[in-house]
This record gives C-alpha cells, structure tokens and sequence, in this order.
C-alpha cells in the first residue's frame, strides 16, 4: 500500500507544481501510503556553504505537507542536513549527501558533518540515518582547523583516513606545521593554509566634518 514519489530538479518550476498537484489528487484516490522525494530547492531552509539556483521556489504545500497521504517528504539539493518541519513521524527533511565532497561539507566547530543514506518507514514516515562516518564504515570526513596565535597541533595525531585543512595568521606556526608535515611519511590528507593577518585604518575624520567633507 505504499507508493514513491520521485520529483527531479527542473528550472520549469510553474510547470511543474502543476504536474505536482494533479499527480497527488490521483493518488488521494488510491489511499495510499506516499512518501515524496524530491530534489529542489524548498523555502526557509538554509542552503550551507554551497549557493544554489532556485534556492526556495517550492514550499511544502507544493510538495502535499497538507495531504493526508503524504508520510514523509525527504529532499535534497542543499547539503545542509535540516529538518523544515515535522508533525509526530511526519516529517519534511533534508538529508545531506551520502559522502561528503570537500572542505564545504564541514560543522561550524569545523568538524565533518553527518553524512550516509536514509532508512525510512514508508508507512509511518519515521527515518533514521545510517551515518557512514561511524563504525563499521568510516568513510572519509573533511575537517577544518583554524589556529590561533602560538597554538600547536601535533599532525602526527591526526586520523589518517581524514582531510584536513589548518589555518593560521601565524607565519611561525605555519613554518612549523610545514616541518613538521614535511617529518610525516604521508601527508597529503593535510593542507596548510596561512592567511596573513589584515591590518586595518580608520580614516582621519573629525566628528564634526560634514557629510560634504
């Protein structure tokens, strides 16, 4: 009694909706279990570190959060994990990617973010994620360190299956990490990146000057 709704990416987006509408009142029919995934961009979720076209073309009435039938909508497009809204088991979600890519997959702290695939109950609509990062599978995460002034980091320490980017303002602490990176047997997981440290003016206006001025 379960049915599958997939919706690809389109730039045909009025077309589309319409195309959503009339297959949902067709399925109202059958009463059926439907759980919708899709690959679009859903209003008032946030997108991450990746930009992206047609960012909130859709809302979740679009895609039949208010249809009786609907059980689950699992989406996709921004890498974000997120839940946009969710009622007992129902819920409306994006899942993130299976893998994670490069250094824009990361957490704020930094770290990798959550990544695998989905087990949904396409009766009830609950989910959970089968998170590939985690033992048995550990799959490589992107991870980003950023150093302060004086900070050390022993490389060594570093989980080798991993990718990591450390940053310093620190000339003396980058030089050291590129020693000590240089010492390793295998270090092409690690990137160091030295961002000089931007010194700013303010500039010589009297309080009293005019706008003119």
């Amino acid at each position: 009694d379960d049915l599958l709704m997939f919706i690809p990416y389109t730039e045909k987006v009025k077309e589309q909706k319409e195309e959503i509408k009339k297959i949902l009142a067709n399925y109202d029919k059958l009463s059926k279990h439907i759980t919708v995934f899709a690959h679009l961009g859903v209003d008032g979720a946030v997108q991450g570190r990746w930009n992206h076209r047609l960012s909130d073309a859709y809302n979740l009435d679009d895609l039949g959060w208010n249809d009786n039938n609907v059980k689950s909508i699992c989406l996709s497009h921004f890498h974000k994990r997120q839940t946009l809204l969710s009622n007992g088991h129902k819920e409306a979600y994006y899942m993130g990617d299976l893998t994670e890519l490069n250094f824009n997959d990361i957490q704020e702290d930094g770290t990798g973010a959550p990544r695998g695939f989905e087990e949904i109950d396409t009766i009830t609509g609950e989910h959970k994620l089968i998170d590939l990062t985690k033992e048995p599978y550990n799959i490589p995460t992107f991870n980003q360190i950023d150093l302060d002034y004086g900070s050390n980091l022993g490389l060594a320490t570093l989980n080798p299956n991993n990718y990591y980017k450390i940053t310093t303002k620190d000339q003396d602490t980058y030089d050291h990490l590129a020693k000590e990176r240089e010492s390793l047997k295998n270090a092409s997981n690690i990137q160091l990146v030295l961002i000089p440290q931007q010194i700013e003016t303010q500039l010589d206006i009297d309080p009293t000057s005019s706008d003119k001025e």
